[in-house]
């Protein structure tokens, strides 16, 4: 009774040494990933600040332009008012890393 005894706790040592492991291998995979999200987060903000900054000028500039040939008087300078005071679009990353 004591061999298997001795061969259970042996059994048993190796099953938690295995998910030790396991946990080791899992928070590694889940390490790397992150660092990948972040760095994809990065450069996915970099580029929606750029669409945002070419929205702004859109609006402020090509957009204004247009409507303008299209209205005269106050609903010219309305409209250019208007799209002057635009606010820049705040477009941020939907990447959590």
């Amino acid at each position: 009774m004591g061999v298997t005894a001795d061969l259970d706790t042996l059994v048993q040592a190796a099953k938690e040494t295995r998910k030790a492991q396991e946990r080791l291998v899992i928070q590694g995979a889940l390490a790397a990933k992150s660092r990948a999200w972040s760095g994809e987060q990065e450069e996915l903000q970099t580029w929606l600040e750029g669409q945002a900054e070419e929205l702004q000028s859109f609006a402020q500039g090509s957009l204004a332009g247009e409507l303008a040939d299209c209205f005269t008087g106050q609903a010219a300078d309305s409209a250019a008012a208007y799209l002057a005071e635009w606010p820049q679009a705040d477009f941020s990353s939907p990447i959590w890393a």
